[in-house]
């Protein structure tokens, strides 16, 4: 199979010359010792960086430096630079906070309240690596900030809408789960929503090294991909609770990344009115709960504007929300993902939508209508 994989590589650099890689040393291999010993087959765009305790390389390599990486001891993973997109569809009382506050659908005769913890999110901090945020939008009372903009378009802010989205069902004071978190904006993606794997994990990177842990919301899809497995392990080790949106091609979650990672939270999408699943929705093992994911009201970057938005992207921001009320209420990342997992409601989804569905849960994202903290102390 190595030998497949090589021959793959070797064809894409004599095609194109160069080749876009991402790779993974062996833990024991010192990095400056790796870069000097293939200093003369290097381009000048390659970047080496730490990420916690694995040592990670990328950039763009040709035939001569792919053959003998690959039959390195030292390289313990390769990877083309696969590209990263956001999970999203298409584009009024929030339905999807209703839905989580509730046993049972919406119906739509129903009062549409939304019963939440006093004070839910509270020092606590929502990392949403997507395609940026609008910060100064009123509606985030002041509580979103810039961690860093790694997209060299000479654009600001959020030119393409679906990162103020999710964050504002995070946590906007109108459309989010959790009012008083702080919303930290890791720009990654392009205005069309499009980015490399390369630089999320300099993102993640950037994450683990200088921020307080809290909840890092990935609402994005990819091949599945180890290396990227291996970085949000790193967070995970170092208390961020990993949220991952399972992904819009209504096929096994477990065939991408990040939504195959193991240590964090999958979310895909019901539609509140009835509970089936989204015509859309990644399913599967991979998934651990679902959550409202079609025509989710939120906030667009036009502050005047409200948007309304399909995809497990919207699931997942629903689940980050949930994430950090249960951090703010002191519990650790672990304890506060096996919350949500542990206290979703069961059942519900009607039992047809899982013909040829193997191994997917029937489990629904809910907060018990405001009153954990009352449930948990009684």
């Amino acid at each position: 199979m190595r030998l497949l994989i090589f021959a793959l590589f070797a064809w894409l650099c004599h095609c194109t010359q160069l080749v876009n890689l991402v790779l993974e040393l062996d833990e024991d291999q010192d990095q400056r010792a790796f870069v000097d010993r293939y200093r003369p087959l290097l381009s000048e765009s390659y970047k080496c960086f730490e990420l916690g305790k694995i040592k990670l390389c990328h950039g763009a390599f040709n035939l001569n430096f792919v053959k003998s990486a690959y039959f390195d001891k030292a390289v313990k993973r390769i990877s083309l630079d696969r590209s990263v997109q956001i999970s999203d569809v298409e584009e009024f009382a929030p339905k999807h906070l209703v839905r989580i506050s509730q046993l049972g659908t919406v119906n739509r005769r129903q009062l549409m309240d939304y019963t939440y913890e006093p004070g839910a999110g509270s020092n606590v901090s929502a990392y949403v690596v997507d395609t940026g945020i609008k910060i100064d939008h009123p509606d985030f009372s002041a509580r979103a900030r810039l961690g860093a903009s790694l997209v060299q378009d000479n654009l600001y802010g959020d030119p393409n809408g679906h990162g103020t989205a999710v964050a504002g069902v995070i946590g906007s004071e109108t459309f989010g789960v959790s009012k008083q978190c702080v919303l930290v904006d890791y720009r990654v993606f392009n205005e069309s929503g499009t980015g490399q794997l390369s630089t999320v994990l300099e993102a993640l990177k950037l994450i683990h090294d200088h921020e307080t842990p809290g909840v890092v919301l990935l609402a994005m899809v990819t091949e599945r991909n180890e290396i990227f497995h291996s970085a949000l392990s790193q967070l995970a080790d170092r208390g961020f609770a990993i949220v991952s949106a399972a992904g819009n091609f209504n096929s096994s979650a477990c065939l991408y990344s990040p939504a195959a990672f193991e240590s964090g939270l999958t979310v895909g999408s019901i539609e509140t009115h009835g509970d089936n699943l989204g015509f859309f929705t990644n399913w599967g093992d991979c998934v651990d709960v679902f959550g409202d994911g079609i025509n989710v009201a939120t906030l667009s970057p036009m502050a005047e504007r409200v948007t309304q938005k399909s995809g497990t992207s919207m699931s997942a921001a629903i689940a980050a929300g949930l994430v950090a009320t249960y951090m703010s209420m002191n519990d650790t990342s672990v304890e506060a993902l096996a919350k949500v997992r542990n206290l979703a409601e069961t059942g519900s989804i009607p039992s047809h939508n899982f013909l040829y569905r193997s191994g997917t849960p029937n489990r629904i994202l809910n907060n018990y209508g405001g009153k954990l903290g009352q449930i948990l102390n009684s």
